[in-house]
C-alpha cells in the first residue's frame, strides 16, 4: 500500500487461503491453519498443539468480513456498516480503518 493511495477508495479482498463459515447465529468463524518452521517445533515439543486456529467474529466483524469480497471499497463498507448498524459502529472511520489494517497485517485480507 503506498502512502500516496486514498485508503477509502482501496477495496479489500479476502485471503482466499482462509477458511470461514457462518454460524448457525448468523455471524463468521474463520479457521485459520498455523504453518512454518516455527509451528513445526512446536508441535515436536507439544504434540496436543491444534493444527487450526478459529476466531469467532463479532456482529460488526462479520460483517466487514462479509464485504471484503473484492467489489466494495472501504468508503463503500463504511457506507453500508453505517446504514445497517448506525450509532453503533460510531467512531465509523477510525475503527474501520484499524480493523482493515489489523486483518491486512495477519494476512487476513489484502488490497487492490
Amino acid at each position: 500500500m503506498r502512502k500516496d493511495q486514498n485508503f477509502m477508495l482501496m477495496t479489500p479482498i479476502r485471503n482466499d487461503k482462509i477458511s470461514w463459515l457462518i454460524k448457525k447465529d448468523g455471524l463468521i468463524q474463520l479457521k485459520i491453519a498455523r504453518k512454518g518452521l516455527l509451528f513445526n517445533i512446536l508441535k515436536f515439543f507439544y504434540r496436543d498443539l491444534p493444527e487450526n486456529i478459529y476466531r469467532d467474529l463479532d456482529e460488526i466483524g462479520s460483517e466487514v468480513w462479509r464485504l471484503c469480497d473484492g467489489q466494495n471499497t472501504v468508503y463503500d463498507i463504511a457506507t453500508k456498516l453505517s446504514n445497517k448498524f448506525g450509532a453503533k459502529v460510531e467512531p465509523l472511520y477510525p475503527r474501520l480503518v484499524t480493523y482493515l489494517k489489523i486483518l491486512r497485517q495477519n494476512g487476513l485480507i489484502y488490497f487492490k
